[in-house]
């Protein structure tokens, strides 16, 4: 399995994924990277190398949308391509506190 992100700090994404796979790759990119036609012939050419058939490619919901575009559509038809969803949370009893900071922002800025 080939994880592939452009995320700020993929510490958390790959103990997640560590705990599920026997075989993890991380193939890091810069937070909010845009990705060349060379980046995807690179991870394909990577997944293509695994002899046994049973690798994907596995990405966030984000990095996935910027792939969506027509010029790489014939390049990616037959790439098992994987969507790891990224939910955001806060801790116990921060949430509340960061409503209030937002709402008090809004109201003064208004």
């Amino acid at each position: 399995m080939i994880f592939f992100g452009g995320i700020a700090n993929t510490k958390s994404v790959e103990t997640y994924l560590s705990s599920k796979f026997k075989e993890v790759v991380i193939r890091k990119y810069p937070d909010h990277h845009n990705y060349s036609f060379k980046d995807l012939v690179n991870l394909q050419d990577e997944l293509n190398f695994d002899k046994t058939g049973n690798s994907i490619l596995l990405t966030t919901e984000k990095d996935l949308s910027k792939l969506n575009l027509p010029m790489y559509a014939e390049l990616l038809e037959n790439t098992p391509i994987y969507i790891l969803p990224v939910e955001v949370e806060f801790h116990k009893n921060s949430g509340k506190s960061f409503d209030e900071i937002v709402f008090n922002y809004v109201a003064k800025n208004e």
